[in-house]
């Protein structure tokens, strides 16, 4: 769409989405004028609402949100929080996620991985079938609880001797532990 002030937004401007859907600009070679837009799809019909949703997940889980609207969604976003500089965004990053309709929400798949979404910070949107999306709400995504692992044998501080020596050990997560493996000078 053609520009409703004729500011030209070039060198060292700013375009960010905001969580409300509208468009933030700014900037461009000594124009320090900020504009507001809103995109055709937010007058679509009515907005989809996610009412609560978890302040973080962690790869390759599923999450649930609570949405009045459960049955009218057709897509799940996260949207990397934006940072602009020269005019382009570099880490700017969406993903579809898959999801399940429940009777009082949807049941999402966190991304598998940081290779497809790396950890930090996204907005997380819900659009129904006209395209019409949510404000957003911000979430993290990340590796979720790091493993704990605790020594059983032999105790703290013990002294040990020999050719060779047990040990042993418990270990956690919020996943599942496959398994714990000791090395000594990396083999």
């Amino acid at each position: 769409l053609a520009s409703s002030t004729g500011i030209p937004r070039i060198y060292h401007s700013t375009a960010l989405l905001l969580p409300d859907g509208r468009i933030f600009s700014t900037g461009g070679n000594n124009h320090p004028e900020i504009e507001i837009y809103s995109p055709p799809y937010l007058f679509k019909g009515a907005r989809p609402t996610i009412t609560s949703a978890p302040a973080s997940v962690a790869y390759g889980t599923s999450f649930f949100i609570n949405t009045p609207d459960a049955a009218s969604i057709a897509k799940v976003t996260v949207l990397r929080i934006g940072s602009v500089t020269h005019a382009f965004n570099m880490g700017q990053v969406i993903n579809e996620l898959n999801f399940s309709v429940t009777t009082d929400g949807l049941d999402i798949s966190a991304p598998n991985s940081p290779n497809i979404a790396s950890p930090g910070y996204y907005m997380l949107f819900i659009l129904n079938g006209d395209g019409v999306p949510s404000v957003a709400k911000f979430i993290k995504i990340d590796a979720g609880v790091l493993p704990t692992v605790s020594l059983t044998s032999p105790e703290n501080n013990a002294t040990v001797a020999g050719a060779s020596v047990n040990i042993t050990a418990q270990a956690s997560d919020s996943v599942g532990v496959a398994g714990v493996q000791f090395k000594l000078d990396g083999v």
